[in-house]
């Protein structure tokens, strides 16, 4: 399936590329090209968060047999726990081409491009929501990316062929001929698919005025399970994406909070002499 993909180098080239158009923009008299300047800023900034999380992937996710023994341990626990294995997920539908095509491409194309669609609309329709929007995107792709310093083989990946990449079954790859060498498929932990998909369904559902916003759910709860049918995740990647979810409002309401208060407080007075209206001391009153 087509899509694009560039490394750490190019990601950070065009955002300062694309951040000096931003700033050339902003410099021009019409009214237009500012605000054209103002959007023009927010792709550089997704294009160097975007070279934050490829760095992190070509220079950290390189302990295969670590990332094997990890993504042991996960599938382990999981069985451990009860949990309906990631392979009875996808059992369904390896004898249905279409609906592996339809969970490949799901999973590919419902991912970035979602989310820029989520934010276009916020800063179109709804401006006064998108620093909240753009903050929260920012803090948990930080701290996913953070998360995935420690390199976790997907399903697809473990020893055994528990799971069947269904993507390379039929070309359809992101991560090229595939196997455990391609260092950008060791960050499995957390699921920044599900992470995402359920910011844009918070938006959708406090944002919009539609009466189809109650629908805006299925987006994360079908992306949860095209990741895990997929072999790309394991149920736990999507549980770590919520935690880290819930910490990112968790500061970003205490970081408001601390605004309001800063705002509120009374400027203290600051006293350079006696007041006008005082009697000057003299050497009598002494």
């Amino acid at each position: 399936m087509f899509h694009v993909s560039f490394g750490w180098q190019v990601a950070w080239t065009a955002a300062v590329v694309v951040g000096l158009l931003s700033v050339l923009l902003r410099t021009l008299p019409w009214r237009r090209a500012r605000w054209l300047g103002l959007g023009v800023r927010e792709i550089a900034v997704m294009l160097a968060l975007y070279g934050a999380w490829c760095f992190v992937g070509a220079w950290t996710l390189r302990d295969t047999s670590g990332a094997v023994r990890r993504g042991e341990d996960i599938w382990a626990a999981e069985r451990q726990l009860h949990l309906l294995s990631e392979a009875a997920v996808q059992y369904p539908l390896l004898p249905h081409p279409w609906l592996v095509h339809a969970a490949d491409a799901y999973y590919i194309y419902g991912h970035f491009n979602m989310l820029i669609a989520a934010l276009a609309w916020t800063w179109l329709r709804h401006r006064d929501a998108y620093a909240e929007l753009r903050r929260a995107v920012i803090l948990f792709s930080l701290s996913a990316t953070l998360v995935q310093i420690v390199p976790v083989a997907p399903p697809r990946l473990l020893p055994g062929h528990l799971v069947v990449d269904t993507a390379l079954r039929y070309g359809e790859s992101v991560y090229g001929p595939g196997g455990i060498g391609a260092p950008s498929q060791l960050a499995a932990v957390p699921s920044v698919h599900v992470g995402w998909s359920i910011l844009v369904a918070l938006t959708v559902v406090r944002r919009s005025t539609s009466r189809w916003r109650c629908l805006a759910p299925l987006h994360p709860a079908l992306m949860g399970v095209v990741v895990v049918a997929t072999g790309n995740h394991y149920w736990a990647d999507g549980a770590v994406s919520v935690l880290l979810l819930g910490l990112t409002w968790a500061v970003l309401r205490v970081a408001d909070a601390a605004a309001v208060r800063r705002r509120r407080a009374p400027i203290p007075r600051v006293l350079a002499g006696p007041p006008l209206d005082s009697p000057t001391p003299t050497s009598l009153d002494a």
